[in-house]
């Protein structure tokens, strides 16, 4: 998905994986990167954050409309025409498993691959 897309449809660049948990909408010959064996998600999600003093109320209004926005059908037809991705919501709870999965993935693959090069082991 996103910008790159117009290379894959012209040929000048194939889509080998996709980086998403499934295959991608646009490109579904191309496994996906948990297909292709590498235990990694490193699917690109886009959240919406606010400080941490926002009251209870304001933080359940804004989901809520971030929830009806991913439901309209023009919001999913325009955002899926142009980064070729579906649109899909995700509560609280699931962004921040979603976020921690990844953190440790990315731990476990840097340990596999024997560190951060540089890195202080006293760290």
């Amino acid at each position: 998905g996103g910008t790159h897309s117009g290379y894959a449809d012209s040929g000048e660049m194939p889509v080998l994986l996709s980086l998403a948990e499934d295959r991608l909408v646009a490109f579904p010959d191309a496994p996906s990167i948990q297909e292709a064996g590498y235990d990694i998600n490193p699917a690109e999600i886009r959240v919406v954050m606010v400080p941490q003093n926002t009251p209870d109320s304001h933080v359940e209004r804004l989901a809520e409309a971030l929830e009806a926005a991913t439901q309209d059908e023009r919001f999913i037809e325009i955002t899926e025409e142009r980064i070729l991705m579906p649109v899909v919501y995700m509560d609280e709870e699931e962004v921040t498993q979603t976020l921690s999965d990844q953190v440790a993935g990315y731990r476990a693959l840097l340990e596999e691959l024997g560190g951060v090069p540089g890195e202080d082991d006293e760290g």
